[in-house]
């Protein structure tokens, strides 16, 4: 019995050890890779995937002839500094329905500010998306539109 726990304590250290050798690998990526633009390729099926079935009230739309005419790839490429398909999601929606109301401009800018000046909330959060990046989180929005068709 005794070497039974001894065994299951050494197996949770090496569990234990190698997740937060996998996070310092994660947060080292974030460190390099941050407010840098990142070469990679993008699929803006899956990017547009949020925006097509977001149903919020907006201000407006940008019309796909306007997408067109500012070449939104290579824009959305220019300007995406994201390591996760949700970040890209997000950056996206930003993009095509732009904003006009004064308060929720100045709230989504004290949003911005608070993540550039608090590295370990904005660290830990990206972390979290990380992980969750490698689970198929680019169907996310497509999943939660289905949902009532289940």
């Amino acid at each position: 019995m005794v070497y039974f726990l001894l065994a299951l304590a050494f197996l949770i250290f090496i569990i234990f050890s190698l997740t937060r050798k996998n996070e310092e690998k994660i947060l080292a990526e974030i460190r390099l890779n941050w407010a840098r633009r990142i070469n990679k390729k993008r699929d803006l099926l899956d990017v547009e995937e949020y925006a097509i079935h977001n149903t919020n009230k907006h201000f407006h739309k940008l019309t796909l002839q306007t997408l067109k005419d500012i070449d939104i790839e290579n824009l959305f490429a220019l300007l995406d500094r994201t390591l996760t398909t949700i970040g890209q999601q997000f950056l996206y929606n930003k993009i095509i329905f732009p904003q006009n109301n004064l308060e929720h401009l100045k709230k989504s800018d004290e949003n911005s500010n608070y993540f550039k000046k608090e590295n370990a909330k904005r660290e830990s959060v990206q972390i979290i998306l990380y992980k969750l990046e490698k689970n198929g989180t680019s169907r996310i929005a497509h999943l939660l539109n289905n949902v009532s068709s289940i």
